[in-house]
């Protein structure tokens, strides 16, 4: 390694490896280019602000953005932070720099020998499917929270109406904003990538195409649930 050289963190096994990074500043997108030699454009798109949702099939592997909402709790504000993704055959780089939960907690697990088993033992898409699912999963406590606020707010606007519930209504109107920005593209990338993977991961099309339809089933679910929350607040 050269002098100087960022160490970023890793867990790895004999067939594929999970690169860990947690900034996207200058610094590490030149480790980035260094390291990995990927392609310019895709590093650019990893620096502020937040882009696009999109998955491009490069030479030797797979760029792809997501977006995901993420609760700022001091606040009580849902937020959009960015998901980066370089997926080869034996690598997976993920860049994130807000500390999302779902990503730090399944990143933590395959690091410990005891729960290594749930993301570490089979290759990078079987990785990037538990994930997905994970990042997915995270999101519905969010809609159940809303649904408590918006019958909370529903019930005092009858019976003890106060100018601090329009406060309250605009706050969970942004909320919900922000978890559509977030989700909208996701069913789109998500078949895109079905559609994408096998180019990359051959001998794994049937299970990439099982796993990630059920992924996209899971966003459809999610959407349907913001448009229902939207209507309501509207």
């Amino acid at each position: 390694m050269k002098k100087g050289q960022k160490i970023f963190p890793s867990v790895a096994t004999n067939s594929m490896e999970w690169v860990f990074v947690n900034r996207n500043q200058a610094a590490e997108i030149a480790e980035l280019r260094s390291r990995y030699r990927y392609h310019p454009m895709d590093l650019k798109e990893v620096l502020p602000p937040l882009q696009r949702a999109k998955v491009l099939s490069r030479d030797g592997y797979i760029f792809m953005i997501l977006l995901y909402p993420i609760y700022d709790k001091a606040q009580h504000e849902i937020k959009v932070t960015e998901v980066d993704f370089f997926i080869s055959p034996k690598r997976l780089v993920t860049v994130n720099m807000e500390g999302y939960p779902p990503l730090i907690s399944l990143f933590h697990k395959c690091k410990n020998a005891r729960t290594a088993h749930v993301c570490m033992q089979g290759d990078v898409m079987q990785l990037m499917h538990a994930l997905l699912r994970d990042m997915l999963e995270y999101i519905f406590p969010m809609l159940v929270q809303i649904n408590a606020d918006l019958d909370r707010v529903e019930e005092q606007l009858f019976t003890n109406f106060d100018k601090t519930l329009i406060q309250e209504l605009l706050r969970i109107k942004t909320n919900i904003a922000n978890i559509r920005k977030a989700m909208q593209p996701h069913q789109t990338v998500l078949r895109n990538l079905i559609k994408t993977a096998p180019l990359h991961f051959p001998a794994y099309q049937l299970t990439i195409n099982d796993h990630l339809e059920g992924l996209a089933e899971h966003a459809q679910e999610v959407w349907d649930t913001l448009e229902s929350q939207k209507g309501m607040v509207d």
